[in-house]
């Protein structure tokens, strides 16, 4: 495990959550969620308006729902690699600082406020 690895645990943990909202909008409405925009010129001004909805294409939607299974699996896999060797750490402060610095996100400044010995 390499301090790259633990660097990178906090923004797969936000990338994951963000996996998983996509997957439940496509099991919840059928398809993945479209966004574009236009404009309105209804008062004679043009207006950035944004278009939301479902796309309707179900081929694209089955390789993208396929795509993201594919990655939810993966960074749940090297999630549970990372989090499996923090709780193999022997030492109780380094593994806290560990968890405090990489699981957490907090600065080395927090880390070490909540680190220190009184």
């Amino acid at each position: 495990m390499t301090q790259k690895d633990l660097k990178e645990f906090v923004n797969l943990k936000s990338e994951l959550e963000t996996v998983k909202e996509r997957l439940a909008n496509i099991a919840k409405y059928g398809g993945e969620a479209i966004k574009d925009f236009a404009k309105d010129y209804k008062t004679g001004y043009p207006k950035v308006i944004t278009i939301e909805g479902i796309s309707q294409d179900k081929v694209q939607t089955e390789i993208t729902k396929s795509m993201l299974e594919s990655r939810q699996k993966a960074h749940e896999s090297y999630i549970l690699r990372i989090e499996n060797f923090i709780n193999n750490i022997p030492d109780t402060r380094i593994r806290n600082i560990v968890t405090l610095r990489y699981v957490d996100g907090k600065s080395w400044d927090e880390v070490a406020k909540k680190s220190t010995r009184n």
